[in-house]
């Protein structure tokens, strides 16, 4: 998690490792039925690393954001997230 003040936002990341040796294209496709899918975070396949899938989501805040709100957050994002993997994955691609 970062804290981003000048554009008010929290950053929720997590991080999975894919197989190595599953072809780039399958990735990808994983990838985009995850973002085509998934309202709440975006999912991504870096090119340096194709070996793993990163997964993102920026809680907007103003003048201050109550403790509760992120924790609830991150409990909603670690949850869409793992339901995501669980429902796109066809292939076992996440290690």
């Amino acid at each position: 998690m970062t804290v981003n003040q000048d554009n008010k936002l929290i950053r929720f990341v997590v991080v999975y490792g894919v197989k190595e040796s599953a072809l780039l294209d399958m990735k990808y496709a994983f990838t985009n039925r995850m973002n085509d899918d998934i309202i709440l975070g975006r999912f991504s396949i870096p090119e340096q690393r194709p070996d793993m899938l990163i997964a993102d989501y920026y809680l907007p805040f103003e003048e201050g954001i109550p403790a509760f709100q992120i924790v609830s957050a991150l409990r909603l994002f670690v949850r869409v997230v793992l339901s995501a993997i669980r429902q796109c994955d066809k292939n076992d691609l996440v290690s």
